[in-house]
């Protein structure tokens, strides 16, 4: 993968899937649906921004390492090779959200990517998951910016090429209106 895919298309794709749970389910959002009229959607973009918020931590160099017998902890890890800066624990233990993030990561391992009878419960069950989940994935949304692209301008740039533009309402590079 050249580094043009992996920002204007691979990248951007991912961020569709993480972020369509917050677009559609967090109050508030311009296209938000009541999670009781699409329980099958709402409960697939759950999991989906559950897998992203583990994928782009992960991408950037930190995640949660399996360890048997121990408690789950956040550390360091070797950044994918087209990321801009590496984040580091400190970064994301610094965020106001990080309780919910750490969660966030507990959960994708657990209950969504090594389905186990005895850890499908997690701590998204109840307890204004919409809300919480919403701020991590805003969180992340901002590392992706800064750690992957580098700023602000290229996450838009890349985000507003045609095939990326989604559901959003961002103006499309190249496309007058």
């Amino acid at each position: 993968m050249t580094p043009s895919e992996y920002l204007d298309s691979h990248i951007p794709h991912r961020v569709n899937v993480l972020t369509t749970f917050r677009e559609r389910f967090c109050p508030g959002s311009s296209t938000y649906l009541e999670p009781e009229t699409a329980r099958d959607f709402y409960r697939c973009a759950k999991d989906a921004a559950f897998m992203m918020i583990r994928y782009f931590c992960d991408e950037m160099g930190v995640g949660i390492p399996f360890e048997k017998g121990k408690p789950p902890r956040l550390s360091e890890r070797k950044a994918g090779m087209f990321v801009k800066s590496p984040l580091t624990a400190t970064t994301v233990k610094s965020l106001p959200c990080y309780v919910d993030l750490f969660a966030a990561l507990i959960a994708a391992n657990r209950a969504v990517a090594h389905i186990n009878p005895d850890f499908v419960d997690h701590d998204y069950d109840g307890n204004l998951p919409e809300e919480r989940l919403g701020a991590v994935i805003t969180a992340i949304e901002g590392l992706i910016k800064k750690h992957i692209y580098g700023s602000a301008t290229d996450y838009d740039a890349a985000m507003s090429i045609e095939g990326n533009l989604m559901h959003r309402r961002r103006p499309i590079r190249g496309v007058k209106s």
